[in-house]
């Protein structure tokens, strides 16, 4: 009877060639598979299938929030510069004759209209304020909920003025003006947008409401009486506080007339300001046309961008998700709340 060899180098050499086999077989399969997969793989890629291309003049309108915002930091600073250069400025209208009311007013007489033209607009933002968040039926019983409101706040105020205007009197001229430059800056970069334009009722306004503050208290050091830095710290919470409520609510209820009349009215009034008090046509310039290209150039170039460069792309990887169309109409049918 024949033994069988069991050489040891034969039996692995035979194993290295069947191991060898196989690997080649299993890559072969997996290329095989991985072209078949391939070829499938992008069939059901979608590029800007749901993608929302805005309007130009929908950007127009959106984008009006920051003309308005950087109108208020305008008409704020020509406001400051009229209580600065108050003496001046009398002088100079009454000796024109197209300014026939300065001829015998008197500069606290002047200050006096101030404060009460200031008195009257904190009464009118918090009755506005008041009666949109209260029914109509309602709200005859609450009527002098604004009336106590506007007195404590301006109460408030015209206590804090006398410190706030001696907090910064030992700073210099231009690091005041710097401060007061790189605050403006923060706080239009950091104002809530998306309430003014009605997309949300709750108001973010925390950060940008604090620099309004120091700006107030900063520009208030400058003034020569305690009366023109409560004017200036009023004006500020009148533009920066309680015009964005008037303005969010213009917007929420589409009263779209309104809300682009009191802008054009605000510009107007402070290009009068600048180029009357200021008397500088650069900045009466620089101010045209930094509104022109925010209203009007900036959303020509962000709906060209959306249609030649915006690319969204959709495909099987992606999770599920209901589309506002129906979730609206599925939210009506079956009474959802949430």
């Amino acid at each position: 009877m024949k033994k069988r060899n069991k050489n040891p180098l034969i039996l692995s050499e035979i194993l290295e060639k069947n191991r060898t086999l196989f690997c080649e077989n299993t890559e072969k399969k997996k290329n095989e598979i991985l072209l078949k997969t391939h070829e499938h793989f992008l069939s059901e890629l979608k590029i800007n299938e749901n993608l929302n291309i805005f309007n130009y003049w929908e950007c127009v309108l959106e984008i009006i929030s920051i003309a308005y915002q950087f109108t208020c930091c305008c008409f704020f600073s020509v406001l400051f510069y009229v209580m600065l250069e108050m003496n001046s400025i009398v002088e100079q209208m009454k000796e024109k004759t197209i300014f026939i009311i300065w001829r015998n007013s008197t500069i606290p007489e002047i200050e006096y209209s101030l404060l009460l033209f200031s008195g009257v607009l904190i009464f009118i933002c918090f009755f506005w304020w008041k009666f949109i968040q209260k029914d109509i039926d309602t709200f005859g019983n609450e009527k002098t909920i604004p009336f106590a409101s506007s007195l404590i706040v301006t109460l408030i105020l015209l206590g804090a003025s006398p410190i706030l205007r001696t907090l910064t009197l030992t700073y210099s001229t231009d690091t005041i003006i710097a401060m007061v430059v790189l605050l403006f800056i923060i706080h239009l970069l950091t104002h809530d947008y998306h309430y003014v334009n009605g997309h949300h009722d709750r108001y973010n306004c925390y950060l940008s409401l604090n620099c309004v503050i120091l700006i107030s208290a900063l520009l208030a050091s400058r003034l020569p009486s305690s009366l023109e830095s409560f004017l200036v710290l009023s004006f500020a919470i009148e533009l920066f506080l309680l015009f964005p409520f008037l303005r969010h609510h213009l917007r929420k209820f589409n009263y779209f007339i309104t809300y682009l009349l009191i802008f054009i009215l605000m510009f107007i009034i402070t290009c009068v300001g600048i180029f009357i008090f200021i008397q500088s046509f650069f900045l009466f310039t620089t101010f045209i046309l930094i509104n022109i290209i925010l209203v009007f150039v900036m959303p020509l170039i962000f709906t060209y961008s959306q249609k030649h460069y915006k690319k969204e792309v959709l495909g099987p990887w992606d999770e599920a998700y209901i589309p506002q169309t129906e979730y609206a109409r599925l939210r009506v049918e079956h009474n959802i709340l949430y």
